[in-house]
């Protein structure tokens, strides 16, 4: 689905941030990469068992249901989502609660980061309102009943695959552990969701392998030559159809013995002479 207008980065006029040096201003410019600031046993809890659902996980759906149920759990928010970038470098919607259709139309496409960037810092609005964003955007994000938002970056060693993001319908001030928290989040979320890529891609290259080896058997069961394949003892590993009815060998049966191709000019010479005669009898 196309995203209504060109991709739009979000630039709030004041929303509550946090540098690495503890600094203050209206963007984050970088954000603590320890869980300092975890201090709740409620929030290692949470952790934990997000940590452990990922873990056993059996697809990506269940990857991002457990991230949702961590972050409006642990970070209250009303409403929340995922958005990964497609192949076309767009970012869309994977997984949601509580955002209608309209909404999730209108604002595909649109993110603060580009694919690939290298680790972006959240961005959290405690207000839209009180942005510069286009009317159009501050329209459709009001008429959903949100009024401030949290941008967490997704990343794939050390580059933005995606984000999630937070919704709320109060003015919200995010204060530095649920930054902290959300950031831990976005970074298990991120690694779990590069080993089930990482899953998919060896399942897919097992299985053009299998395919490839079922060419390659069809390929050399109808050539018109005689094809024999053994093991470095000599013990036959496969016979073309022209092969064992050359030898009168049964199409099963003949896996394991000795079939050596001729070595020496000596051992050529007699099979020259040997091999007509075995035609002529085994010929139809």
């Amino acid at each position: 689905m196309e995203p209504l207008g060109p991709p739009v980065r979000f630039a709030a006029k004041r929303c509550w941030a946090t540098d690495t040096k503890g600094g203050t201003g209206e963007w984050m410019t970088g954000h603590d990469r320890s869980v300092r600031g975890l201090s709740t046993e409620e929030d290692l809890r949470a952790l934990y068992e997000f940590t452990d659902a990922i873990y056993h996980a059996r697809s990506a759906d269940d990857i991002y249901a457990s991230a949702l149920d961590v972050i409006t759990g642990t970070l209250h928010c009303d409403r929340a989502s995922i958005l990964l970038f497609d192949a076309a470098g767009t970012m869309q919607f994977v997984a949601w609660r509580g955002l209608s259709d309209t909404y999730r139309t209108q604002l595909a496409g649109h993110t603060p980061w580009k694919p690939g960037d290298r680790d972006p810092a959240p961005i959290f609005v405690e207000n839209i309102v009180e942005t510069d964003e286009p009317d159009w955007i501050k329209a459709v994000i009001a008429g959903e009943g949100i009024v401030s938002l949290g941008f967490v970056p997704i990343t794939l060693e050390g580059r933005v695959i995606g984000k999630f993001m937070t919704y709320y319908s109060r003015r919200q001030s995010f204060q530095p552990q649920s930054q902290t928290l959300a950031v831990t989040i976005a970074r298990q979320l991120g690694f779990s969701i590069g080993r089930t890529r990482a899953e998919a891609a060896r399942e897919a290259a097992l299985s053009d392998l299998r395919v490839s080896e079922a060419r390659f058997r069809q390929m050399t069961e109808e050539a018109p030559i005689m094809i024999w394949m053994s093991d470095p003892t000599g013990h036959c590993e496969q016979l073309n159809k022209l092969a064992r009815d050359f030898w009168g060998v049964p199409k099963m049966g003949w896996t394991g013995s000795i079939i050596r191709p001729p070595s020496t000019p000596m051992t050529l010479t007699m099979c020259c002479r040997r091999w007509p005669r075995r035609s002529r009898r085994t010929a139809p």
